[in-house]
């Protein structure tokens, strides 16, 4: 084996496809197991979704919920978007036409405000991922078509 090989194949081969031969077609066929993630998992109320393991309202009380809580549930949410829209980039879509990113905000630490506020956090990242997933369709439509 020479310098730089590695002795297991499918990193290596992933590295190569990833780095040599990146294109749309390419992130839709790493996007397809995502987005079936949420129809096997059932998601969640307020979190689930396209990404495995995505993000969920985590609470230790549930009749208690709190500001820290809410804000690590939007930070999470937030880095989730931030994916969502690397990836739109990556096969050149128009950002004009993308969903509002989440800005919920709640204005009081009562538990029904943190679960209101956490609730829109989740139709927010909801959204995201119905668009995420209607591009990803009409890409691989065009794909077909050019094929």
């Amino acid at each position: 084996m020479s310098t730089g090989q590695s002795s297991t194949g499918p990193p290596q081969q992933f590295y190569s496809q990833t780095t040599t031969s990146s294109s749309p077609t390419l992130v839709i066929r790493v996007l397809n197991p995502m987005s079936q993630h949420r129809s096997q998992s059932g998601g969640s109320q307020a979190g689930g979704g396209l990404f495995p393991g995505g993000p969920e309202f985590l609470l230790a009380n549930d009749a208690a919920p709190t500001l820290n809580e809410l804000l690590m549930y939007q930070t999470t949410v937030g880095v989730c978007v931030d994916q969502m829209i690397f990836l739109l980039n990556f096969v050149g879509d128009n950002p004009l036409q993308r969903p509002p990113r989440p800005s919920a905000l709640a204005t009081t630490a009562s538990p029904v405000a943190i679960w209101r506020v956490a609730a829109k956090a989740g139709v927010e990242l909801a959204r995201w991922e119905n668009y995420l997933g209607q591009v990803k369709l009409k890409k691989a439509n065009n794909d077909l078509h050019t094929a």
